[in-house]
């Protein structure tokens, strides 16, 4: 009796979940699916994904798109598994950026993006927040290829699907913070913007406020996939920039302090300038994560092996054990 019930309730959710148009109740359906097939004691977290649109041509779509997360119910013959797909709309413009919301059954392990139809559809930015933390992030900006990793397309060259593993650990936050200089003309009122690089590919820009104040000190933060490799600060328009400090800090760690303050000129590192003599982007590069090898006591692995060193002094271990008896 409790097996018919089971599958009497299965039915009527399959049935309920196709025939609804409202995605938000179709994917929370699907994870009363996989409770009432599996029993599975677990309470769904609540998921947005964001997808920002490339501005290249034909980024945009006529066709749609869809979104698939991969469950992680460990034991369970569901773990591994693809939620039913969330569709976005079928017209989707260059630039535009779409946010859906997901039910998922625990923080899931991978993402999928589906073509909609015969319409290609390229993208920029996939960001996945999770109860309140992003848990993956994926910028870049490359041109329509069968090897392109930001489009998709139903019956021509690119993928028709692209999948995306959500590593277990948080993508890092990083800060970028630039104290402007005091000396005259320091302060912009065109505002500014910055870009890390990470993987080779620069993400969106970041905007600064668009009125600096000499000395003032601005700031913007950016989830990226892994430590950034460089960093790039351009003007905001025809107005100068000058600073004294540019800094990067990641998941509280700085990868980069520069400290600097000169004059206006051609050749300048430490001012921007959108139609005039200085640079109208400067680019600043991160220096690699140092792996350290600690310190450690040598035990000879040539010789006598009772023999080790520390802090320059050496101990023979054999008779340190007959003094301690």
């Amino acid at each position: 009796m409790r097996a018919l019930v089971t599958f009497s309730m299965i039915s009527v959710l399959s049935a309920v979940a196709l025939a609804s148009e409202d995605a938000e109740v179709s994917g929370a359906l699907s994870l009363l699916q996989v409770r009432a097939t599996h029993h599975v004691d677990r309470s769904g977290i609540g998921c947005v994904v964001e997808v920002e649109t490339s501005e290249r041509e034909h980024a945009g779509t006529s066709t749609g798109a869809s979104i698939q997360l991969q469950n992680n119910i460990p034991g369970h013959p569901f773990h591994g598994a693809w939620s039913t797909a969330r569709n976005f709309p079928r017209n989707i413009a260059e630039g535009q950026v779409l946010v859906k919301n997901l039910v998922a059954p625990a923080r899931p392990t991978g993402l999928r993006i589906n073509a909609g139809g015969n319409n290609a559809w390229g993208y920029t930015k996939v960001s996945l927040v999770c109860q309140g933390e992003t848990i993956f992030v994926l910028e870049g900006d490359d041109n329509y290829s069968g090897d392109s990793r930001f489009w998709v397309d139903g019956n021509q060259e690119a993928p028709a699907t692209q999948e995306y593993q959500i590593p277990e650990t948080n993508p890092p936050e990083c800060v970028v913070e630039v104290e402007t200089s005091t000396r005259e003309h320091g302060g912009t009122a065109t505002g500014a913007r910055a870009q890390l690089q990470v993987g080779g590919v620069w993400t969106a820009p970041l905007n600064f406020p668009l009125n600096i104040a000499e000395g003032e000190t601005v700031a913007t933060t950016e989830f990226v996939s892994a430590r950034p490799s460089a960093l790039k600060i351009a003007a905001g328009g025809s107005n100068a920039w000058g600073y004294t400090r540019l800094s990067v800090t990641c998941d509280g760690e700085s990868v980069l302090t520069l400290n600097g303050d000169e004059e206006y000129g051609a050749s300048a590192r430490f001012w921007v300038d959108g139609n005039q003599e200085a640079p109208e982007t400067q680019e600043y590069g991160i220096p690699a994560a140092t792996t350290t090898t600690p310190v450690q006591d040598e035990a000879s692995a040539v010789g006598d092996p009772h023999i080790i060193t520390s802090s320059g002094r050496s101990y023979d271990l054999v008779k340190l054990h007959k003094h301690s008896q």
